[in-house]
């Protein structure tokens, strides 16, 4: 398990079924489809409870695996999620130009990463 006083991340227990299975099969057009992922509630108070577990998740990823890159994907209107990749040293990588249609506005792709090399720099 890895987390702070704030957030964890742990496997999925038995327990967290009933709660998985409604938000992902409940409604037949669920909230979280909107944003291309599910959101559970919300327990951190701020993005630096979060911004402190993704650095733990990304210490974690880089120290048990043989990875040589993590990243993620966002879009433009997501300003809060890319600032976070910013703050964890990730790079901008690319942006794919009004690929991501909601509610009338188009929207870029986004997608940050941080290579094996520069997260050790940062260390």
């Amino acid at each position: 398990m890895l987390g702070n006083q704030q957030l964890c991340l742990r496997p999925v227990e038995a327990a967290d079924l009933p709660r998985l299975w409604e938000l992902i099969y409940k409604d037949e057009q669920p909230e979280w489809k909107k944003w291309d992922a599910p959101y559970y509630p919300h327990k951190a108070k701020t993005y630096d409870d979060f911004l402190l577990l993704k650095d733990d998740w990304i210490e974690h990823l880089f120290t048990t695996l043989p990875l040589v890159r993590v990243g993620f994907t966002t879009w433009s209107g997501n300003e809060r999620m890319i600032r976070v990749g910013e703050k964890l040293g990730m790079q901008l990588e690319a942006r794919i130009r009004k690929v991501r249609y909601y509610d009338g506005t188009y929207y870029d792709s986004i997608r940050m990463g941080l290579l094996r090399e520069e997260w050790e720099q940062l260390l």
